[in-house]
């Protein structure tokens, strides 16, 4: 079938990315230079072709989810 394994590159970084979302969500970030405002904050491992290997969501300062009272 001709499938091959990806290898990875030499060269890896660290980038930022955000998904828009505008629905009530208690780790929805709020970045007012941004041309989506609302969303969900991403980080993700990328080669320097942009493939991307592994991505773990923003959970806030303490990573804890906080439960509001009220």
């Amino acid at each position: 079938m001709g499938l091959e394994l990806k290898k990875p590159g030499e060269v890896f970084s660290i980038d930022e990315s955000m998904v828009p979302f505008r629905g009530r969500l208690i780790i929805k970030q709020y970045i007012p230079n941004k041309s989506s405002k609302y969303g969900v904050k991403i980080f993700k491992i990328c080669d320097e072709k942009g493939y991307t290997y592994d991505s773990i969501m923003y959970k806030g300062k303490s990573g804890e989810l906080v439960q509001k009272k009220g």
